[in-house]
């Protein structure tokens, strides 16, 4: 199911290329499959990220994908990419980072 959560977002993330999206916590480091989808979502403008979410809200396993947003600034002085070992959604979909074929485990 994992899998599916993933390629789902990536989805999502290809229609919003403004919006650079990390996931981290039990989906990336986890020892057994998580229960939600943890995500860190890098928006320059509000409008991109209410579209982004708009349609991340629409998605069947919304109720368990948690997002984090935040601006290029707020992320720059946070420490939050290392902290939590966000890894970038396209590194987990693509070994060349531009999506399409799963590489994680399911």
């Amino acid at each position: 199911m994992t899998r599916d959560w993933i390629l789902a977002l990536a989805d999502v993330a290809r229609r919003h290329p403004n919006v650079a999206v990390y996931l981290f916590g039990s989906t990336v480091h986890g020892n057994r499959p998580p229960n939600d989808l943890d995500a860190l979502a890098v928006y320059s403008t509000i409008e991109e990220y209410y579209a982004f979410q708009e349609e991340t809200d629409r998605l069947e396993f919304s109720p368990l994908l948690d997002v984090i947003a935040m601006t290029p600034h707020e992320l720059l002085g946070s420490g939050f990419l290392e902290r939590s070992r966000a890894v970038p959604l396209y590194d987990l979909v693509s070994p060349n980072g531009r999506g399409g074929t799963w590489t994680g485990q399911s």
